[in-house]
């Protein structure tokens, strides 16, 4: 779009500003921990075209006959994957991503890989096909198998300039002491006993319940409390698998009975339609609740910097 347009850099702007950031004291346990991650999985796999034809060859076949929905192909220039990659929302803009570091006229080099935009780190290519992964997060530990990519919800550095770009200008028309003094925030309510895939060896149920615990707690002090807190789901149809605590029962996680009126008639925590990033400015608190899938990070943290 426009805004897009607009926020693009040069190559050469791009190359300063990473330096830049690269400098910053924060940045360096990030560095050390993706050069640590890049020669652990080189070790075990062979991903570039251009080192081993037969062994990358090798790689790209298994790919294709075992895990077409994760695979990744990069060559000369182009960004291929199957049918069943694009099936996912990260994967979609993983994709996308690669495409614009090509199209911004980055050197990327031919490579095969499996992706995984999974928030446990979890790899669908078995670790005896011997094909790299790239993940965006990594459960149990530094040591778990893959190479850290960032976060596709960023989309790619133009947008994500962009959408910062105009977040900031939001909240810059709106003083403080001019917004809405109640506690804002939108999203949706899961059920971890039936989001995670059985083959998930980190599919601990009630931990990762946790998240989806505080966002029902948080929804249900919007019906109690509306005079300051607005935390509500943005779409009814989002809200509907609550986990049912009279069957699936977590210690430490038993509902209120507010909480339990909540979960049976979710209608009374929705509010429905996507609110913009940049309407959160008309408020002046925006609440930061735990991720649903594992009850860690969640993606609404991105926007709330500005």
């Amino acid at each position: 779009g426009a805004g897009a347009r607009l926020a693009r850099r040069t190559r050469t702007e791009w190359a300063t500003a990473a330096a830049d950031w690269a400098r910053q004291p924060m940045v360096a346990p990030v560095l050390a921990e993706l050069y640590r991650s890049v020669a652990a999985e080189h070790g075990r796999t062979t991903a570039t075209t251009n080192e081993d034809d037969d062994s990358a060859l090798g790689v790209l076949r298994r790919l294709i006959e075992r895990s077409p929905e994760a695979m990744v192909l990069v060559y000369e220039g182009r960004v291929i994957v199957d049918e069943l990659f694009l099936k996912k929302e990260k994967h979609r803009k993983h994709a996308l991503f690669i495409a614009a570091l090509i199209e911004k006229g980055f050197h990327v080099p031919n490579a095969a890989y499996a992706y995984s935009g999974n928030s446990t780190g979890l790899c669908s290519a078995a670790p005896e096909d011997a094909v790299p992964c790239l993940v965006i997060a990594k459960r149990s530990g530094p040591a778990q198998r893959g190479v850290l990519v960032p976060n596709p919800y960023f989309h790619d550095v133009d947008f994500w300039d962009a959408v910062r770009t105009s977040i900031r200008k939001a909240a810059s028309l709106r003083p403080f002491d001019e917004r809405l003094g109640r506690a804002f925030w939108r999203g949706h309510i899961a059920n971890a006993f039936t989001l995670r895939p059985p083959e998930d060896p980190f599919a601990e149920k009630c931990d990762d319940e946790v998240g989806n615990y505080a966002r029902l707690a948080a929804a249900t002090a919007s019906r109690a409390y509306p005079d300051v807190v607005d935390v509500k789901c943005w779409h009814l149809a989002k809200c509907l698998d609550i986990r049912d605590d009279r069957t699936l029962q977590c210690e430490g996680l038993a509902y209120t009975p507010e909480m339990r009126r909540s979960r049976d008639d979710p209608a009374t925590i929705t509010q429905e339609g996507h609110v913009p990033k940049e309407n959160f400015t008309h408020y002046q608190f925006v609440v930061n609740l735990p991720g649903s899938t594992q009850g860690s990070y969640s993606r609404n943290l991105n926007h709330l910097w500005f």
